[in-house]
């Protein structure tokens, strides 16, 4: 595969961390990953000092820095779950100009959103739950304006009925509708491990390393 080729017809990319068994012992590495119909194909990653935590947000900056030295990230979308936030780190991709969806927890920044000109955090969450499309509105977090989107959960999970996200984008429903493709790739990924794609051998435990 000619990853360049395929990295620039790939207009979104998925951060990740993977804890990856060997016999000898677990590592955990944060990987930044292409999506390629449907198919997250890591292209950089590092190996974290901690096995099976959290990146922090020096882990992430570090790993972007390091991969846009190579590859040309302006023009992409970051994907990533509610572990990647952190104020700094918000800021960092505003700065470097690569814009984002990141999942919410129900409580991040709930307060800020709440302070911030118009309908309260709880007010959109009930809001969203009567309708079929998002919602949501622009805050300010440390200077920066972000969009925040509250949609009903399509999977019907009574422990989360509404999905809350954060985004350097400001149209709704490119914002949803561009979220839904992680969910797909993650069902994707997963597949390759179970039908005889053994990563815990092909993926290469030094930092940095790109695949063939």
């Amino acid at each position: 595969m000619d990853l360049s080729n395929t990295f620039s017809e790939c207009k979104v990319f998925n951060f990740r961390c993977y804890t990856l068994a060997t016999r000898q012992k677990a590592n955990t590495y944060i990987a930044l990953c292409v999506v390629y119909k449907n198919v997250a194909i890591p292209i950089y990653w590092n190996q974290l000092d901690k096995n099976g935590g959290h990146s922090s947000q020096e882990d992430r900056q570090n790993l972007i820095l390091q991969a846009s030295e190579i590859f040309n990230l302006s023009g992409k979308v970051l994907l990533a779950d509610r572990e990647f936030v952190g104020d700094e780190w918000l800021k960092f991709l505003k700065d470097a100009q690569i814009d984002f969806i990141i999942r919410l927890s129900k409580t991040c920044y709930k307060k800020r959103i709440t302070q911030s000109i118009g309908v309260s955090h709880s007010s959109l969450e009930k809001k969203a739950l009567k309708r079929k499309t998002a919602i949501g509105k622009v805050f300010r977090l440390n200077g920066n304006e972000y969009t925040f989107v509250a949609i009903k959960n399509a999977k019907k999970d009574i422990a989360e009925p509404v999905l809350f996200l954060i985004s350097s984008l400001t149209n709704y429903k490119e914002i949803t509708n561009t979220y839904r493709i992680r969910w797909r790739i993650e069902t994707c990924f997963r597949q390759l491990k179970t039908k005889g794609f053994n990563i815990e051998v092909r993926w290469y435990p030094k930092a940095g390393h790109i695949f063939a």
